[in-house]
């Protein structure tokens, strides 16, 4: 076995036997659901009645019970819960190291550090993809089995192209916290990180300056710039790229003098 696959395994074994995996898809599950309870409560006035101030802050969050308002709901949760999800995520699979004690024997290991690294994030971004690929089926099904009206079977086709190109992106997003949590030796930096990049994203979204916040550029693609009112040019993609760059080349560099800091 190459020193790669075998780290690698290595990985996949503490994500196999950890509780941590599970509570992620319980928590995507409870969120995508949750949302559809607060969809149907407004879809029945009589419900929403009943209900009191339930069913006003449904109206408040969604606005109407319909396709197009759930879409606008998917792309809100993709913005909070996709990164918070990502970067809790990515927290854990770095910074456990720290806290269990196990980081200077992997860098005790007769193995490349890069591979490590490498190996690492090759988990990390599996595990994120299984998510991403949970999400939207989930939010699909829900829309359809409380029978929201205006369904527009020839909208589905970029909602899956936006999705598409907004999940991977989202996911690259985790590098930066990855830095984070190498450089900060463990859970509370990363973590901090991760709650300040998603309070910067909506207040830079609700100023309509989300194309210069990296966290915020796949929601804009996602959104098609309806919630966000935001046009992605030259620079969005040159600021995105910069953040994804200095996350894996930072990351790499700092666990190659891991010993040294």
């Amino acid at each position: 076995m190459t020193g790669y696959a075998a780290a690698f395994w290595a990985e996949v074994l503490k994500i196999r036997r950890s509780v941590i995996f599970w509570v992620t898809l319980v928590l995507l599950t409870f969120v995508i659901f949750m949302l559809g309870f607060m969809v149907f409560i407004l879809k029945d006035p009589d419900f929403a009645r009943k209900y009191g101030l339930l069913g006003t802050k449904a109206a408040l969050t969604i606005g109407n019970a319909d396709w197009p308002s759930y879409h606008k709901m998917l792309v809100q949760v993709v913005g909070v819960l996709g990164l918070l999800l990502n970067g809790f995520i990515t927290t854990w699979i770095f910074g456990r190291e720290y806290s269990d004690k196990t980081v200077k024997d992997l860098l005790a290991l007769p193995v490349s550090r890069n591979v490590i690294v490498v190996a690492k994030l090759t988990a990390l971004f599996g595990w994120c993809t299984l998510i991403s690929l949970l999400l939207f089926p989930l939010w699909l099904l829900v829309g359809h089995l409380i029978v929201l009206p205006g369904w527009d079977p020839s909208l589905l086709g970029s909602w899956v192209a936006g999705y598409a190109t907004a999940s991977p992106m989202i996911i690259l997003l985790s590098l930066p916290v990855a830095l984070v949590a190498s450089a900060g030796r463990g859970f509370l930096a990363p973590l901090g990180f991760v709650m300040l990049t998603i309070a910067v994203t909506e207040i830079f979204a609700l100023l309509g300056h989300a194309q210069f916040i990296p966290w915020a550029i796949p929601l804009v693609i996602l959104d098609g710039g309806g919630l966000t009112g935001a046009d992605l040019g030259v620079a969005s993609y040159f600021i995105y790229t910069l953040a994804i760059l200095v996350g894996l080349f930072g990351t790499l560099g700092w666990w190659s003098r891991a010993d040294q800091k």
